[in-house]
């Protein structure tokens, strides 16, 4: 029967140094034996705590910048004998092994460097691999051996030994065990899933779950039960419930989106709308409440109930421009303290703070269908190179982005009118998730005329896919439109073409689809 087992040696090693003085003056006073490494060891000993240095245990100095420092025969015997087989206890005596029983150790803070930097040579040297193989082998020898692998465990450590006489139960030992192996199980996946795309642009064979699970509310409607799987550190929850299902998709499409524009447009400041999945407002201009002006204007009425994302400051001036409106979510890259407690009156208004350096370009897209998954590569592409196939009339780079990402970011069949308007860019009508593309053309031309649109020459209509047909050029012509971007590829583009080149419509192919459903 398993018993209490003695501490007499511990291990500590650690990155993040939050309470580990506090810890070792406990044990140093309770007569354990401490062997540290490097930068843990200068923190004791700045604070008077006697440790060995481990180097004295492994017979060897640290070496290559501190990648060689626990990987060592002596720290894995010391940790893995068992201490009630005779033939390892001879073993042992034979090979001067002594016993180590207690194991602290936190790993290098991989993900957190792979939120704050995209270099690599920064992101390698914060994988760990002497920690894990501490923490692994401790935690193979959970009878004998306690692995403590975060600092929020301290305390009740320290309550255990205390209870317990400088004995730890073996309850407390199988529980930080499990905790071990599945801290160091989600560090490999999350090393693994972030390498594999530093790495290759190869697609995943194997899919990892690696961060957070939180319950929600509810799922899509409210009969279905949900869960969040992920890192939820990625934004700052500054007011408001929890996110639902609904708020945490539309959230994403409302920050990728507006992402993409800050990436493209990093002269202007860029606000999305999304509702049900789909933008029904978006703007870029040179200042944000501009563009949180234009965004709105682009569809007051499915405003309504929305999903805000603002690539700037949120300040006092656009907290009130919204105070009479209804949005179910804010996100900004910061707000400021006269934003916040206007805001604070409305306590139904999720308040998120997010970083506007991500990586967009690594990031897989995962759907669940009958019998599997399907995973690609995230859409995060677009044409920078104008083809001209009719007109003569040249395009604005800012204005030729700006609507494919827009039309991007619609389900398909998926149009987008879009115009620069005294510096500013903006999304003036919309079509989306039609079978028939005509029917999303119409759409688009109604929602512009309902936004005040009379002169559609200024206009530029993307389209997310090829124009099957001359019919729905024939009708843009009635318009008065005379920009559109669309990919080709159709067997009839000579047909399309030749219709544009009759109405004098200036046509743009950029050879790239970008279908969403």
């Amino acid at each position: 029967m398993e018993s209490n087992w003695p501490v007499k040696r511990a291990l500590v090693s650690v990155s993040d140094k939050e309470g580990i003085v506090e810890l070792c003056k406990f044990l140093d006073k309770s007569g354990v034996e401490i062997i540290s490494t490097g930068g843990t060891r200068d923190i004791l000993t700045k604070n008077g705590i006697e440790s060995l240095d481990i180097t004295s245990v492994t017979g060897s100095p640290e070496a290559f910048n501190g990648r060689m420092k626990t990987l060592s025969f002596n720290i894995s015997s010391a940790l893995l004998f068992r201490r009630d087989c005779p033939r390892d206890l001879s073993m042992a005596k034979e090979l001067d092994i002594e016993a180590i029983d207690l194991v602290i150790c936190n790993l290098y803070p991989f993900l957190e460097t792979v939120q704050r930097t995209s270099d690599l040579d920064s992101i390698v040297e914060n994988i760990d691999i002497g920690g894990p193989t501490m923490l692994r082998a401790a935690a193979k020898n959970y009878k004998w051996v306690t692995t403590i692998c975060s600092p929020d465990d301290y305390d009740s450590l320290i309550e255990n030994l205390t209870s317990n006489e400088g004995t730890i139960d073996s309850t407390f030992r199988k529980n930080m065990a499990a905790k071990a192996f599945q801290h160091t199980s989600r560090y490999e996946i999350a090393v693994s899933e972030h390498m594999g795309k530093l790495l290759t642009d190869r697609l995943p064979s194997e899919l990892y779950f690696s961060g957070e699970s939180m319950n929600l509310r509810y799922g899509e409607n409210a009969h279905q039960s949900a869960r969040f799987l992920g890192d939820k550190s990625r934004w700052e929850t500054l007011q408001g419930k929890e996110l639902s299902y609904n708020n945490i998709l539309d959230a994403d499409a409302a920050y990728k989106c507006c992402l993409e524009l800050t990436y493209e447009l990093k002269n202007k400041y860029s606000c999305t709308i999304i509702k049900h999945s789909n933008p029904c407002g978006v703007a870029s201009s040179e200042d944000g409440l501009d563009a949180i002006t234009r965004a709105w204007n682009g569809d007051k009425i499915s405003a309504f109930g929305s999903i805000l994302c603002i690539n700037d400051l949120f300040t006092l001036e656009m907290a009130n421009f919204l105070s009479d409106k209804f949005v179910e979510v804010i996100i900004a890259k910061d707000f400021s303290a006269q934003a916040l407690e206007l805001l604070s009156k409305k306590k139904n208004i999720r308040v998120l703070k997010r970083d506007f350096n991500e990586e967009l370009s690594r990031d897989h897209s995962v759907r669940d269908v009958l019998g599997g998954l399907l995973i690609q590569k995230r859409d995060c592409e677009y044409s920078n190179t104008i083809s001209k196939v009719s007109g003569d009339q040249e395009i604005d780079r800012d204005l030729f982005i700006f609507g494919q990402i827009t039309a991007k970011y619609l389900m398909s069949n998926a149009i987008s009118l879009v115009q620069s308007d005294k510096g500013a860019l903006e999304l003036v009508g919309a079509g989306m998730g039609n079978p028939n593309r005509f029917v999303s053309i119409s759409q688009a031309v109604t929602k512009a005329k309902e936004n005040g649109v009379s002169d559609f020459s200024k206009c530029l209509l993307t389209s997310d896919a090829f124009f099957p047909f001359k019919d729905s050029i024939e009708f843009i012509s009635q318009t008065g439109l005379r920009n559109i971007v669309q990919p080709g590829g159709s067997i009839r583009d000579e047909e399309v073409i030749s219709a544009s080149k009759k109405a004098n419509i200036n046509m743009y192919f950029t050879g790239m689809r970008h279908f969403r459903h």
